[in-house]
């Protein structure tokens, strides 16, 4: 038997390289043209949920951080924390560096864990982040241009206290801070 597994023939088969994007890819689209109602799609939470499971069930490790963000927001589902956080730590699991940064904003902004000792899960999943953008995300898959803007627009949403109500951000973030300024004061502006 192992002289059979040894003994491997070349076929058409060792040329087949599959794109494990290119199984999710499609599917992830037509999710995000159902949550945003993009083009002539109507707005469907409950269907653009359904899509985002499919394509995490295929790779995708952007639907993960969407799904945790729709439990978060109530979008198609009924809100729930715990299953947010559920949803951004299989992603964190799998790779998604950008879950690391959504549960730092859920345990930052969250009421849901006062048993929990919220700050230090914060700090613990914002240096996560930090360490996986300063390794150059080995293994991991790099932010997408959306994930990058919510960081910018979460980075303004953590100064604005500091600035109004001299409330401190998380400091673990404050070297962070001053490399996406660029990024962040461009957000604001946006804002305004």
């Amino acid at each position: 038997e192992t002289e059979l597994m040894d003994q491997h023939q070349a076929d058409e088969l060792d040329d087949l390289n599959l794109d494990s994007s290119a199984l999710w890819e499609s599917i992830f689209e037509e999710a995000e043209d159902h949550y945003y109602g993009f083009g002539d799609t109507l707005q469907d939470f409950k269907e653009a949920m359904k899509l985002y499971v499919h394509a995490a069930k295929l790779g995708a490790l952007p639907a993960y951080s969407q799904i945790g963000e729709m439990y978060l927001q109530g979008k198609g589902v009924q809100a729930n924390a715990d299953t947010a956080l559920k949803y951004f730590k299989e992603g964190a699991r799998k790779g998604s560096v950008f879950c690391y940064w959504a549960m730092g904003m859920l345990f930052w902004r969250s009421e849901d864990y006062p048993e929990k000792n919220t700050l230090e899960n914060t700090n613990k999943c914002f240096s996560i982040f930090l360490r996986c953008l300063d390794e150059g995300l080995s293994g991991g898959q790099l932010l997408t241009e959306d994930q990058w803007i919510s960081v910018d627009q979460d980075c303004v949403s953590l100064l604005i206290p500091k600035v109004l109500h001299d409330i401190e951000p998380p400091v673990v973030l404050n070297i962070f801070f001053f490399q996406r300024i660029e990024s962040i004061r461009a957000r604001v502006q946006g804002m305004i």
